[in-house]
């Protein structure tokens, strides 16, 4: 045989076992490597006080960063007359309203309305199983239009309900566009609802850490000792408190992951604060 024909064909030979071998390498790194850190963050966490109950592992993930426009509310409303009716009374200006019904509309910050048929009744205990068709019913006498929205928490406060519906996109819940409803023993009383009247994909991008890397961030916070989490989630948000909320029209939802705890606590882990 010639010697530089079989020289050549034992070194695309190795060349083709050193990239298999690269290969599994790079596959048992990949494998093993989320699977070990996650383990020594959940020793961290609980070493604060702090339980994770899921498995959580992933890649970074690219998500574009959303400019939104909100509704606004103020006295030329047309919200007010919709649920109030022609008659009614302005107790505080572009704040309160009520009518001879006693039902009322509480304005806050000029972007979130309350509307509340009747005070609840925190004798009777609320039915969480009856809540679904509550709604349904509730929204359609009040021409509410929960298309695009899907149920994404429920808790209680003062024996009632609370039933939050977020608003989707492409995907992901978008935190500050919602509806939540409150139900007492007697069906749904009212809603709260806080609403963005425009979406636009911005050319920002925010590099999301990986879930597990994520979940280091839940060690600055004092106040969830003793939490179990019990979800994790991708979501957009933006945290009302940091800003004045009542000056903001347009804004930027960030996305972010949102984490769930047992007691039904939530904490935004942001990847810029």
């Amino acid at each position: 045989m010639d010697w530089n024909k079989a020289k050549s064909i034992l070194i695309v030979a190795f060349v083709i076992l050193d990239i298999f071998l690269v290969s599994q390498v790079i596959s048992i790194k990949n494998d093993s490597v989320p699977a070990a850190s996650f383990e020594i963050i959940k020793e961290n966490l609980s070493e604060q006080g702090i339980t994770v109950s899921i498995d959580v592992a992933g890649e970074e993930l690219i998500l574009p960063l959303l400019e939104v426009e909100y509704m606004v509310f103020n006295s030329e409303s047309k919200e007010i007359r919709e649920y109030l009716g022609e008659t009614y009374s302005e107790l505080i200006e572009n704040e309160y309203y009520i009518n001879s019904k006693g039902q009322s509309i509480q304005i806050n910050q000029g972007k979130k309305l309350l509307f509340m048929t009747r005070e609840i009744e925190a004798g009777v205990n609320p039915n969480i199983a009856d809540a679904a068709s509550q709604i349904e019913s509730f929204a359609s006498k009040l021409q509410i239009d929960l298309e695009g929205f899907y149920q994404t928490r429920v808790y209680n406060e003062n024996n009632a309900n609370h039933i939050v519906y977020s608003e989707n996109y492409q995907g992901y819940p978008l935190e500050n566009s919602y509806y939540m409803f409150i139900q007492d023993g007697f069906g749904v009383v009212g809603f709260e609802m806080q609403r963005v009247k425009s979406i636009r994909k911005t050319q920002a991008n925010i590099v999301l850490s990986r879930p597990e890397e994520a979940l280091l961030r839940l060690l600055k916070y004092k106040d969830i000792r003793g939490e179990a989490v019990i979800g994790m989630d991708i979501c957009y948000y933006r945290d009302e408190d940091l800003i004045h909320w009542g000056e903001i029209v347009v804004d930027n939802l960030e996305p972010t992951w949102k984490v769930v705890f047992e007691s039904g606590a939530i904490k935004y882990l942001l990847e810029f604060e």
